[in-house]
């Protein structure tokens, strides 16, 4: 459990320097998903694995370049999940009113079970669009890869890893621009 343990203080001490303030840009946001899955077990088999609603928070540290803390709720087909995840967040392109980002997300969570919940593990990297509405809310839409992995399942049935390709659409709020 040493392991845990160390994960646990890196995401801690990751997340003070996301939140210290410092005058950087900041960008809030909400987003609805759904996973449609590409399979299991490492097993290809198509499908809809389910859906959720995640908010986030972004930090400019650098000029392209943000620190990411995200938070999950989602159902999935082998149960209900919660994730927080940390991450970076990369701006490519930027256009007058469009944006073009990619971002990795580290994630941990709980599967809720009952007699109890299974920890659950993920990464997750995805492509998003995004469209300025007004001047601080942009719209944006976004998919690509994810795997998890809850070893904790073994007990309930066969499926121990799955993996997705969300689909997500969201807002995202720069308060003071």
């Amino acid at each position: 459990m040493v392991g845990t343990r160390l994960i646990k203080a890196f995401l801690i001490i990751l997340a003070i320097i996301l939140i210290k303030p410092d005058g950087k840009t900041q960008e809030t946001g909400f987003s609805v998903m759904a996973y449609p899955s590409a399979g299991y077990n490492l097993i290809w088999e198509p499908g809809m694995n389910g859906g959720g609603i995640s908010v986030f928070f972004n930090r400019q540290k650098y000029s392209k370049l943000n620190l990411s803390l995200s938070g999950e709720y989602a159902m999935t087909t082998w149960g209900h999940q919660a994730f927080f995840g940390i991450g970076i967040n990369r701006t490519w392109l930027s256009l007058n009113r469009f944006e073009l980002n990619t971002f990795g997300h580290m994630l941990n969570g709980m599967a809720f079970f009952k007699p109890g919940p299974i920890y659950v593990f993920g990464i997750d990297a995805r492509a998003a669009a995004n469209f300025y509405l007004y001047q601080n809310t942009k719209l944006f839409i976004g998919t690509g890869p994810r795997y998890t992995l809850a070893p904790g399942y073994r007990k309930y049935g066969l499926i121990e890893t799955s993996f997705d390709l969300p689909l997500e659409i969201g807002l995202k709020f720069t308060p003071g621009r």
